[in-house]
């Protein structure tokens, strides 16, 4: 979930100018009112401060975002950015960490429908009334928020489920006869092509991942229950016992009966 770290909520009846400066985290800049421009460039200059003024804009490194009514600006961290208004302003803006993996960049959108709006002031609303657990209805907020606008107007592309969403259905059903072309395409993906994110996701295939699972449990069974070892090929989703003996025979060296007997004794 996203985090907000602070917000600022500036109207100002006369032109303003924000000197240079930049965050270690996101910042939201979103114009209720307001005309100008922002200049921005990114730094390499990452201290750990949450907020850092004084640094100077070089023109030829920098680009501009023209802002306008209903338009806001999203900087990615460490953006060195100023801003310059002519006239009066209503400006709204909130710096906030990211989950790993959440990325955006640093760009300039326009509020056509409102939705952006809407969503701010429901924060704003929030973060004036300070009710029980406000700071988390903000993050609620702000998360969803973030994730309206990857949707509609940064990303239109579809995003598949993770690997990892599989890895985790195996590791709860591999004893279970598992279909992996229906599981592959559950996922929005191809048999071969899911064998192939798997294989470079774990470094092995989806069918010696289950495999290697029965054969962990039947060891687990095996040294510590009293299971005979006929059911302990059942639990492990074999109904063979001798496809059993043999696919363990073959990793361990020993058959299911010989590995017993000997770890029993130590």
């Amino acid at each position: 979930m996203i985090k907000y770290q602070y917000i600022v909520d500036n109207q100002k009846n006369l032109s303003s100018n924000t000197s240079a400066h930049y965050h270690s985290c996101y910042e939201l800049v979103y114009y209720f009112q307001g005309n100008g421009y922002s200049d921005y460039m990114p730094t390499k200059n990452q201290q750990q401060k949450t907020l850092v003024y004084g640094t100077r804009i070089t023109p030829k490194k920098s680009q501009r975002f023209n802002v306008t009514d209903n338009s806001f600006i999203i900087y990615k961290p460490y953006t060195l950015h100023n801003e310059v208004l002519s006239g009066p302003s209503n400006v709204f803006a909130i710096v906030f960490s990211t989950p790993d993996g959440w990325e955006f960049p640093s760009c300039i959108l326009s509020d056509k429908d409102g939705k952006v709006a809407k969503a701010i002031e429901k924060i704003k609303k929030e973060y004036a009334n300070k009710k029980y657990e406000f700071n988390v209805a903000i993050n609620c907020l702000l998360t969803h928020l973030f994730i309206q606008i990857k949707r509609e107007t940064i990303s239109d592309q579809k995003e598949n489920p993770s690997i990892q969403q599989a890895i985790t259905f195996l590791n709860d059903y591999f004893t279970t006869n598992i279909d992996l072309s229906r599981l592959a395409s559950s996922i929005g993906y191809s048999l071969d092509h899911f064998r192939f994110l798997f294989k470079n996701e774990t470094g092995i295939s989806p069918k010696k991942y289950i495999l290697l699972k029965r054969l962990e449990l039947a060891k687990k069974q095996i040294l510590y229950t009293d299971y005979p070892l006929r059911e302990i090929a059942e639990n492990c989703g074999y109904i063979d016992y001798y496809q059993f003996s043999t696919y363990f025979k073959k990793q361990t060296g020993k058959s299911p009966a010989e590995f017993k007997k000997i770890n029993k004794n130590i």
